[in-house]
């Protein structure tokens, strides 16, 4: 089928290009976060994310069309969401940003958890 409706065993195909897809989820994310202090601890995370906000997306479809409408329209999204939380907030020289993951099972969302730096 043309990318509507079911399409028969579409996973086997579209398996083999999830690490990729991951990676350019990680990608996208790895623009709107600054690097930490902890860059090891700041790339775990951000894998994490990637690989998680991917897996739901995965599991909440039934067609190829539907997962990558999913991971597209999800993913812009989570970068707006993302913009206005930093936006909303007024950063100092004195904060510190850290990178943090709420998750349920229809919504990934990335948040920054500020504390002060003595």
């Amino acid at each position: 089928m043309a990318g509507h409706g079911v399409e028969g065993d579409w996973r086997p195909s579209v398996q083999t290009h999830r690490e990729n897809i991951v990676l350019r989820i990680k990608q996208k994310l790895e623009k709107l976060v600054a690097p930490g202090v902890d860059e090891a601890t700041r790339e775990t995370k951000l894998n994490h994310i990637a690989t998680q906000f991917e897996k739901t997306q995965w599991n909440d479809t039934s067609t190829r069309h539907d997962y990558t409408e999913r991971i597209t329209k999800k993913l812009k999204e989570l970068e707006a969401a993302t913009i206005k939380k930093l936006l909303a907030v007024k950063t100092t020289s004195t904060k510190t940003w850290t990178l943090t993951q709420s998750s349920t099972p229809s919504r990934m969302e990335l948040s920054f958890i500020c504390t002060d730096e003595l």
